[in-house]
């Protein structure tokens, strides 16, 4: 291993600032020097890459002290200075190069640069974290402020035991001082400062052991705190109520809707409330402090002296959603009286009129003084009486039409009977006629047979009777 002293830095200090010379003038001149730097700058590179990864190395194997100290500091930035390719100018540095032919040059390893120049901001910070202990060992800091250093020390230096080591003593002696600090806390109903300890103690980047009692003691307290906060904002809720429900006279619309949202906001504290005891059904230290205030039944007190209160709000609401929905009806019922259906819909616009209708009525015998208007009334009629004639019209249309066609099917059905009648009276007239020839042949007649005289003169133009 070779050691990069300042002494023997030198040489590469030259070397830079004569890269930084050519570079400034970029001119022909510049170039040719940067020509016949090129041996000396491959040799420089080559040396600084093989020190630099002499200390990658020892930091690779966690001596990291070890190999920031290993060679001069000023290293890293005679690297920084000869490694053109990171400098600012680079790309208009690259074109100019390539104007004058000059060989590509070697590169410097930035990676490994990079790895050291981190390593040493953690030393950095390190060494800021054992500036912060001395500081506190003389100040006699509190406990838990030096288990933060440590624990800042043991992550950037996990590969020190002491840390670790110093860090646990130091928990040990918080757990005793978080064990008298709840027993303090419980006495005291102090629930933010039972949230704080249990945040505390639930910590993950505990070395020593946790007892489990000092958790469970003091879990539950954020509950309790916003169970706490719940009680006294429906406490202020409940007295605006009052307050109000004692103020007003009569009815009004606007102080029905402040009434029913606090009413509302009310309720969602309710269950909020409710929802905290059943998550403190697990915690037994804070829900028997809890229970001992009484902050498990403010709630159920609260509804409790509001009854009379809220009965009034009920009526109030009640009155406002039938004076609403009258109105909304209403607005309904003038839409459908403007907008007459067609022929698909009507059956439909009925049922929407019968129906607003209904809920008109029902609020004007709910409420006095809601008066269905005459006005909109006789445009209903109207309305409705211009949809019955179109079913009456369509009504009678189908009854002419269902006659018209009895009429025909009937006229057809005796048609074509009638002429099965005349075909079946032929065929009876041919057959007597042919019985009568036959007996007549065998001299069975000295005069004509009456229905051969009668069915003679009933077909005289039929081939067959006369032949």
């Amino acid at each position: 291993m070779t050691v990069m002293t300042y002494s023997r830095l030198a040489p590469y200090r030259r070397l830079a600032d004569n890269l930084e010379a050519a570079t400034n003038r970029r001119d022909e001149i510049g170039a040719d020097a940067i020509r016949d730097l090129l041996p000396e700058l491959r040799d420089a590179v080559d040396a600084i890459n093989a020190a630099i990864h002499e200390a990658d190395e020892l930091l690779f194997r966690g001596l990291r002290d070890e190999a920031l100290g290993f060679h001069d500091p000023d290293l890293f930035i005679i690297a920084a200075r000869i490694n053109l390719q990171n400098h600012l100018h680079w790309p208009s540095i690259q074109v100019w190069l390539a104007d004058y032919d000059v060989a590509e040059l070697p590169y410097i390893d930035t990676c490994a640069i990079s790895m050291m120049e981190t390593a040493q901001r953690e030393l950095e910070s390190f060494s800021r974290g054992i500036d912060r202990l001395r500081r506190m060992a003389l100040e006699h800091a509190p406990i838990s402020q030096k288990i933060e250093v440590l624990r800042s020390m043991r992550y950037h230096d996990p590969t020190k035991q002491v840390w670790v080591t110093n860090l646990t003593s130091h928990e040990d002696a918080r757990l005793v001082e978080l064990r008298a600090a709840i027993q303090r806390a419980l006495q005291n109903a102090d629930f933010d400062m039972l949230v704080k300890l249990h945040v505390e103690l639930v910590n993950p980047d505990w070395e020593a052991k946790i007892p489990s009692e000092l958790v469970v003691a003091s879990r539950g307290a954020e509950v309790a705190v916003t169970l706490r906060n719940i009680t006294l904002r429906a406490e202020s809720l409940a007295q605006d109520i009052e307050t109000r429900h004692a103020a007003s006279n009569e009815f009004t619309h606007l102080h029905c809707e402040e009434l029913v949202d606090l009413r509302q906001r009310l309720e969602e504290c309710a269950s909020v409330a409710k929802e905290c005891m059943s998550q403190l059904q697990d915690c037994p230290m804070v829900l028997s402090i809890v229970t001992k205030q009484g902050l498990h039944s403010v709630i159920e007190k609260i509804y409790l002296r509001l009854a009379l209160a809220f009965e009034w709000i009920l009526v109030c609401e009640n009155l406002h959603r039938t004076r609403a929905t009258f109105a909304i009806e209403c607005c309904q019922l003038e839409y459908l009286c403007d907008h007459m259906p067609d022929k698909k819909s009507e059956s439909k616009w009925i049922t929407d009129v019968r129906r607003s209708e209904a809920e008109v009525q029902r609020c004007c015998q709910e409420l006095d003084d809601l008066v269905f208007r005459e006005l909109l009334q006789e445009r209903l009629r109207k309305a409705t009486g211009s949809i019955k004639s179109r079913e009456d019209l369509r009504l009678r249309f189908v009854i002419i039409s269902a006659v018209a066609g009895v009429l025909l099917l009937g006229s057809i059905t005796g048609f074509f009977g009638w002429m099965y009648w005349i075909k079946t009276e032929h065929y009876n007239a041919v057959a007597l006629l042919q019985v009568a020839v036959n007996d007549a042949q065998l001299g069975g007649y000295l005069d004509r047979p009456e229905e051969v005289v009668l069915y003679a003169g009933s077909y005289p133009t039929d081939a067959t009777v006369t032949k």
